[in-house]
């Protein structure tokens, strides 16, 4: 027995063909053209990575932290590394004797 096809025009270049399916729509040759594997034709839709409000609520939750504690104990983190920074500043103007005056003028010199 035969396969039976039925003749149809591509849609895309307009050349008729025998379609062994009824309901294709383009010749073989169109077909195999728009069926281009993915990395090739491009992915499409991207999901856009996360803003930073759900990077941290992540991070909280990863912690096993509501959002707020996360976020205080955070704050405080940062808050004391900085004030650690400036108390070796601190340190280092008394280490060195160097006053305000001295760095202030020394910045000015350094400038031009």
């Amino acid at each position: 027995m035969a396969v039976m096809g039925v003749l149809k025009k591509c849609a895309d270049c307009g050349t008729v063909f025998v379609a062994e399916n009824p309901a294709s729509k383009y010749c073989p040759c169109c077909s195999a053209r728009r069926n281009i594997p993915g990395p090739a034709r491009g992915n499409g839709y991207r999901k856009p990575p996360p803003d930073a409000l759900t990077l941290d609520v992540r991070a909280a939750d990863a912690a096993g932290l509501s959002y707020g504690v996360w976020r205080a104990r955070e704050d405080d983190r940062k808050r004391k590394a900085k004030e650690a920074i400036h108390r070796k500043i601190e340190e280092r103007k008394k280490k060195h004797g160097e006053s305000e005056d001295q760095l202030a003028a020394h910045e000015h010199e350094s400038r031009g």
